[in-house]
């Protein structure tokens, strides 16, 4: 019952930047709907169930033109899609579909471009742009003090990772390798990975929340980066 025109349809406060007010169709959920597929056709086709290969490869064809047909902007992939498409320009998602070879060469570096002139934040790279409005934020995360936690506010290392990845991805592995050594010092100087940083860099530690440590999301992403990118 989650399904609007084949893509996947969610409420509020569903996705990842769950502190975002977003329902409709999002960008996030759906790419990592179309990678499911693909796996699961690859998965089909290594136990040699030929029907379950055309069911989920069939599927994964439909998602990915409807993904684009809904999303893409002329520059990137847009963040959500309500009553029209929303652009705003969410980093992480946008990397991930470079990430799962969803989305050309092309299109790949104009995203990572937009990510370069308007996201960079010097570590990592900032999770939206531009700003969602303050309505769009959750009252709790106002009553917390945290109503920047997903709103160019609070640092995040996972869009830095998959931004890196996307560099490698499309033959920028110079750059790769720098940006995710920046990534590695900062990881180094506060002795492991945390969750989420402020501006200057440090660890979140605010009245009502402190940012979690030690932090297997991204610390898997960034031994997924280093391992892709050493011989």
């Amino acid at each position: 019952n989650r399904y609007d025109d084949d893509l996947i349809n969610e409420w509020f406060l569903c996705e990842w930047a769950d502190a975002v007010l977003k329902a409709g169709k999002t960008l996030y959920t759906n790419v990592l709907y179309t990678k499911a597929l693909l796996c699961m056709s690859a998965i089909a086709s290594e136990l040699h169930k030929q029907e379950d290969v055309k069911q989920f490869s069939s599927r994964a064809a439909v998602i990915h033109k409807k993904l684009f047909d809904t999303f893409w902007n002329g520059s990137y992939l847009s963040d959500w899609y309500d009553y029209k498409r929303q652009d705003y320009f969410a980093a992480h998602a946008n990397f991930l579909s470079i990430l799962f070879d969803i989305i050309d060469r092309k299109k790949s570096l104009s995203m990572l471009d937009f990510a370069k002139k308007h996201s960079f934040a010097n570590f990592t790279i900032e999770t939206n742009y531009p700003r969602y409005p303050f309505w769009r934020t959750g009252p709790f995360q106002f009553l917390v003090g945290m109503a920047d936690y997903h709103n160019r506010g609070c640092l995040w290392l996972q869009p830095g990772i998959t931004y890196t990845i996307s560099l490698w991805k499309v033959g920028q592995k110079k750059e790769a390798k720098e940006f995710l050594e920046r990534i590695a010092k900062h990881i180094v100087k506060y002795n492991g990975v945390y969750e989420v940083y402020e501006k200057d860099g440090t660890p979140v530690k605010r009245l009502f929340y402190q940012s979690e440590h030690p932090f297997a999301w991204s610390a898997g992403l960034f031994l997924y980066a280093f391992n892709m990118f050493m011989p």
